[in-house]
């Protein structure tokens, strides 16, 4: 006997809201597709993309390792060169079709799985209207969007690693272990800080001890480490995992620290050799450290707090809203220990770990802890006031608003930032390196280079004309002596892009010519009607570039000599073991300070007036930064800055100086 018409409508509105959510969830899922695919349209590889690409395809056709050297395990390099394997002949980077295709491969692969993971577990933890929210908020993050179509192991190890802690938690205490062990193999299989899931899981097990006891947990936490080993090295081929001199030669490199060394040889028989050749690889540059820029400042090895201002520029605003209000909610509503500690462990463990460590380069770092933190966000939905009429619309005006921000901050969405950073526009003073410039706009610079005749990223700056540089190399922390005179005295009066400055040296210079004392040896550095056009400074006439004679270091410069802020500058004969050279400069007031910048493949000692005011050795360091404070040195009226300069072994000595003066 068929259904009748209150049957079928009562059926109807028990399926229609499920339905609603499917048909919300797809659309959601579509506008990530879209808008990543957007975001790599016509961009070119990004650095890290240029090793990537194609390895995975290396590797399995010739089935081994030999001349593959790569910083991370393969699993996200297998997968994007599966697009490749079908084609004839070379792979290429360049070409935009299989670069795409890659990509795309990445995309698929890790990029929606993690999605797809992130709204199954806020569903089933907080409700069907929270699977929605967390979604949405995964969909439109900026940062998710930036990364998961590039052919990195940042996406890839989110996903896998979400996968892990998912499985985890819904086998629970008592549950089967083989398919999180499973999961975390291929989670270690992604990115060699995969290592940090294992401690989180280590520490989640250590809580349940209580529960179950402490064998228990220690026999659970054993098996899965043990799928994990063997999913690891099946990935890898169980590629040198019995070469023992290959082994050995690398252990030969581990410092000499004796816990360190210890641990190094306890754990070499049971990895493949490429895994560790790229833990060591990893190992060597977390210990000299990287330079890092945040907020107008370069140093080596960080700030703790670098990821807090990462993700409070990098995010929209209306998504950390809602997870500051998600953490603020823990005041009214006490997380569940079984549920939520597998969310917030692995998260404040990332964070805690890069915060103190050398390398922070960039947001997608701590990458894998925002899927975690978008699934706690939906706990929103679990308050007491979450039933209130004024609830729902402000919700939901906060999800349009964070889908409307990053819509609007694409399509490159590596550099975005948000309006607390001042958009896009704003973010090069905050952050640098892959939050900004990953060499995504690298040909667009270089066309517009070629179409207006600007000197693309010069060597040395030219002194008329316009100048295209990364932003990276603006902001310092790439060849810090080479550009900061640009730094310092002129504003950009262009961008391609929003990563690439425009410099011109005909204008825009905040402090006048006649501030800087520029001082230049080695005779293909020398300007004048003998040697012809070399460099000169922005802001200096080359015409006015004459030889001259000097008098000796201990003797004071007369007025002829050096009238006014003309340039003299003295000869130096070709293989002279050393050299002198002088400009006289006009200063009508006492200086605060001089500040020098020099770049030398010699010895060198600095004099004004005849004064040695700093010295140094120099030699195989091609760029270094000393500050010298000359207020004692230098007089009003006109000053003579003098650099000598060893060649160290070479025919000719090449040194460059500049000095700032700061008035007072």
């Amino acid at each position: 006997m068929g259904w009748g018409v209150k049957e079928r409508t009562a059926a109807l509105s028990r399926a229609s809201p499920a339905l609603l959510r499917t048909a919300g969830a797809a659309a959601l899922l579509a506008c990530f597709v879209v808008l990543a695919l957007r975001h790599v349209d016509g961009q070119d590889v990004t650095s890290d993309e240029g090793f990537a690409f194609g390895a995975g395809r290396t590797i399995l056709r010739q089935g081994t390792w030999d001349g593959v050297n790569l910083p991370h395990p393969p699993l996200s390099y297998y997968v994007s060169s599966l697009p490749l394997l079908p084609l004839e002949g070379e792979a290429s980077a360049r070409d935009p079709r299989q670069l795409l295709l890659c990509r795309l491969a990445s995309l698929v692969a890790f990029g929606l799985p993690l999605l797809l993971i992130v709204r199954a577990w806020a569903e089933r933890l907080y409700g069907p209207g929270a699977g929605l929210l967390a979604l949405a908020l995964a969909a439109f993050s900026p940062t998710l969007l930036a990364h998961a179509p590039l052919i990195t192991p940042d996406v890839p190890l989110a996903a896998t690693g979400l996968l892990t802690l998912y499985l985890y938690w819904r086998a629970g205490p008592g549950g089967r272990v083989w398919p999180w062990g499973v999961a975390l193999g291929l989670t270690l299989l992604t990115k060699l800080t995969a290592v940090l899931f294992v401690a989180a899981l280590a520490l989640l097990e250590l809580a349940r001890a209580r529960e179950r006891g402490l064998a228990r947990a220690s026999k659970r936490l054993l098996a899965a480490l043990a799928l994990a080993w063997l999913v690891l090295n099946v990935g890898y081929g169980f590629a040198g995992l019995f070469d023992a001199p290959g082994k050995a030669a690398l252990l030969a490199k581990v410092p000499p620290l004796p816990g360190l060394r210890l641990a190094a040889h306890a754990a070499a028989p049971l990895f493949p050799l490429p895994y560790l050749r790229g833990v060591a690889r990893q190992a060597q540059t977390g210990m000299e450290g990287w330079p890092v820029y945040l907020l107008g400042e370069v140093r080596m090895g960080g700030w703790w707090y670098y990821y807090l201002v990462a993700l409070a520029v990098k995010e929209t605003l209306p998504s950390l809203l809602l997870l500051a209000a998600a953490l603020l909610s823990l005041l009214w509503l006490r997380p569940s220990p079984r549920d939520e500690l597998v969310l917030l462990v692995p998260a404040l463990l990332f964070f805690a770990f890069f915060s103190m460590g050398g390398i922070q380069i960039g947001i997608r770092y701590i990458l894998p802890a925002l899927p975690l933190l978008f699934v706690f966000a939906a706990r929103l939905l679990r308050l007491p006031w979450a039933a209130g009429r004024a609830f729902t619309p402000a919700l939901l005006a906060l999800l349009a608003a964070h889908a409307a921000l990053s819509v609007r901050g694409g399509p490159d969405y590596l550099a975005y930032f948000n309006e607390l950073a001042g958009g896009p526009a704003g973010g090069w003073r905050y952050l640098g390196d892959s939050n900004l410039d990953w060499g995504q706009n690298r040909s667009r610079a270089e066309e517009y280079a070629r179409r207006t005749g600007a000197a693309f990223e010069p060597p040395v700056l030219p002194s008329h004309g316009r100048v295209v540089l990364s932003t990276n190399r603006v902001q310092g922390f790439m060849d810090p002596p080479r550009y900061r005179l640009l730094r310092d005295e002129y504003l950009p009066s262009g961008r391609v892009a929003w990563n690439w400055f425009v410099y011109d040296l005909d204008r825009g210079r905040r402090f006048p010519a006649a501030s800087m004392v520029t001082v230049v040896s080695g005779t293909e550095w020398l300007t004048g009607p003998a040697s012809g056009e070399g460099w000169t400074g922005p802001g200096f006439d080359a015409r006015a570039w004459r030889p001259a004679a000097v008098p000796a270091l201990n003797e004071p410069a007369s007025g002829e000599a050096f009238p006014g802020s003309a340039a003299r500058i003295m000869t130096c004969a070709e293989g002279a073991p050393d050299c002198a050279f002088r400009r006289s400069f006009e200063l009508r007031v006492a200086p605060a300070q001089a500040v020098l910048y020099l770049a030398t493949r010699g010895d060198y000692a600095i004099y004004a007036n005849g004064r040695r005011v700093g010295a140094g050795p120099g030699c195989q360091r091609y760029f270094l930064t000393e500050r010298h404070r000359l207020t004692e040195a230098l007089q009003a009226g006109g000053n003579v800055l003098a650099l000598r300069a060893g060649h160290c072994g070479e025919a000719t000595p090449r040194a460059l100086v500049e000095a700032r003066v700061v008035q007072e």
